[in-house]
This record gives C-alpha cells, structure tokens and sequence, in this order.
C-alpha cells in the first residue's frame, strides 16, 4: 500500500481520476472493524455526491451484538461504536441538518435588522457541550463571525467538559482490543479513546470559535457540583450584567433547556438531531460535506475502505499512533492506496502541486506522504 498523509478537504484528488469520464460511478463504504460490513454506498455525477443504500439499524445492531458477545474487558465495549454513533456523522458533516436551526436564524435575522448604535440588541451566541460537539459553528455559524449585531460567548465550564479525559491506549488494552477487531486497533497506540475522542472534536471547535471571532471565555462566579447548572447560571449573569444584551443558549440536552432560567434576555434553543426512520431516497449533499462525513467515520471506526464494486481502492485512516496536534486540529487522514491502480503517479503528483502552494502561503510544509 501506498501511504499519504492529507487533510480530508483534499480528499477530491484521489476521486479525480476515476470521474474523468463523465459517468456516474458508485462506491462503497466499509468497515474491517466489523469484519468488512458495508455501511452505506455514495454515488458521484455531474449533480455531485450522493448517498443511498444506508445499512438499518437491525443490520448493523447485528454485526454490533456479535461484537460486544466476545468482550472479556466491559470497558472495551465502550470503544465499538453503536448505531447512534454512525447517525451521528451525518450531522457533524452536514449532510443532514438538524431541527432547531430554524429558530436560530429567525433571532440572527431579526439581530440584523437593528443597529446596535441606535441602542438594538446584540445577540450572544452561547453553546451547551453538546452543541461543540456536533459542530454546530463550523457547519452553520461560521459565516456569521463578524456580524456586527451577532457574537460568541463560551463556558469556561464547556472548556473544561472537553478538557476531560480517561486516558490513552496502552499496549495492554491495545492487545485486548485487537483480539476481538483485528489489527486495526493497533492504530490507537498512544491515541484516545472513542469518547475521548469525540470530546476532543468539540474542544477543536471550542479553540475554533475562540480563534475566528471576538468570543469571550466566561468564568463562573460559583461553582456548582451540577455542572450544567453552572453553565447555565454563567450565561445568565453575563445576560444581566450589561444592556441590550439577548443570549441564544444552545443544547441538544432537552433538560438543559428546561433548566434555563426564565429571563426574557435568555433564549433557550434546543438543536436536535433526528436521523429519519426510513430513507428511501439517497441524499444529495456537496463534496465537502461527503468528505467530512469520511472523516468523521474514520475517526470512531479508525479505518473504513472505499471499494469500487469488490476492488479495494482505498483505506482511510482517522487515528493512527503518530497522529499529532497539527493532524487533528486540521482533520488530516492517511490514505492507503491500493498498489495496482494505474493513476498513483498523478495523484503524488496533484499532491506535491499542493503542498508547494501551502508552503509558498503559510510558510509551513504539508506533511510529507510516508
């Protein structure tokens, strides 16, 4: 196999070759933790990406069960993604867009038909750890980071939240854990675990925020063992301790939203993701979107393949044991090429294009293929 280290956004060079004719071609997506079992098709044409023949939660909750039947270890259990886990990817890429957003535009609308110099409101976006999670600034928010009538606001307590963690993999679980999904564990070596590492995205997002817009980081004046209590009550006081301020207070906990306190300055919006209980049709979604969706799967399943027909072409890797900051904080993957394709040389060679024109802009080298 033949490794390159990319960011997932780059992920359309390994595609290029294979859509040059113009016709519509369909892979698979596929999973050697659970023995090679398809998680769904994505087709590319003129009209873009799609996806369709999604496996149902009976199927997958089967694959699941013969899994979890051979743990000798309960807290591995923990590190086989279950069916929710796979639902939710299709929200942190986008592709399906969660109820709640609605509300939240409607509020952002009316923010912008105000001027805060003729004393309008100024409306704070703050965020539940949950919300961090699922990306809900990156996918949505983003484009409104320099709004003049809209703003961020952070918990130090969500920071926190994030912050936690059980523990890398040692050698020992790394062993426990590959007698039951093969080799593929062996790229958690010194890597988090599964809901470690699903904490760590959010944090991601956390850092992003603070980074791209003026958000302020809010310290709590108390603390409290319930710690949604205290980032709650830390919203709230930051709503009442100056004028003209309306905080949008975002959750996808439905018990966060009710114990948002009842103040007309505080905005409680609940953001809910809900899969479809029956896709007969597939999901049109843009390039982008799919390649998060990989991303994303490759990081709580480690690897996934991408076959076209039976043919293997390609693996992806989400985490590996040399995975650095750098390589999480910009979503790379390592891709394994398979050897026989006839198109690596142009691939090595869109790549090299590409880290020549990063180094040339940032002054910081694209992290050469192994």
């Amino acid at each position: 196999m033949i490794e390159y280290i990319i960011p997932c956004s780059y992920l359309s060079i390994i595609f290029n070759p294979l859509l040059r004719a113009g016709k519509t071609i369909t892979f698979s997506l596929s999973l050697p933790i659970f023995d090679g079992a398809e998680l769904c098709k994505f087709s590319m044409d003129r009209d873009g990406p799609s996806i369709h023949n999604i496996i149902s939660s009976k199927a997958y909750n089967k694959r699941y069960n013969a899994i979890s039947s051979k743990m000798r270890k309960g807290y591995l259990i923990d590190e086989i993604p279950d069916y929710g886990h796979f639902k939710d990817t299709f929200f942190h890429s986008a592709i399906l867009t969660p109820t709640g957003l609605d509300v939240l535009f409607n509020y952002i609308e009316k923010a912008s038909l105000q001027s805060v110099i003729k004393g309008g409101d100024v409306y704070y976006i703050a965020f539940d750890t949950n919300v961090l999670r699922d990306r809900i600034y990156s996918n949505y928010l983003r484009r409104y980071s320099d709004a003049p009538n809209i703003d961020f606001i952070l918990s130090a307590t969500v920071r926190s939240e994030l912050t936690n963690r059980k523990g890398k993999f040692n050698r020992k679980m790394v062993n426990q854990l590959c007698e039951i999904i093969g080799s593929t564990g062996w790229n958690l070596l010194n890597q988090n675990t599964l809901s470690d590492r699903l904490r760590y995205i959010g944090f991601l997002e956390y850092n992003r925020i603070r980074h791209e817009t003026d958000c302020d980081q809010l310290s709590p004046d108390t603390k409290f063992s319930d710690k949604d209590r205290e980032i709650i009550q830390t919203y709230a006081a930051f709503a009442t301790s100056g004028h003209n301020r309306k905080i949008l207070l975002l959750s996808r906990d439905n018990e966060f939203i009710r114990m948002s306190p009842s103040l007309p300055d505080v905005i409680p919006v609940i953001i809910e993701s809900r899969f479809p209980d029956r896709i007969s049709r597939p999901i049109r979604c843009g390039y982008n979107e799919l390649f998060s969706f990989i991303y994303h799967l490759s990081v709580i399943y480690i690897e996934v393949e991408i076959k076209l027909m039976e043919y293997r072409l390609y693996k992806i890797t989400g985490v590996w044991s040399g995975k650095n900051v750098k390589h999480w904080e910009n979503d790379f993957i390592k891709v394994s090429a398979n050897k026989g394709l006839p198109f690596l040389k142009e691939i090595g060679h869109q790549l090299s294009i590409l880290q020549n024109m990063k180094y040339k802009k940032e002054s910081d080298r694209f992290p050469k293929t192994e």
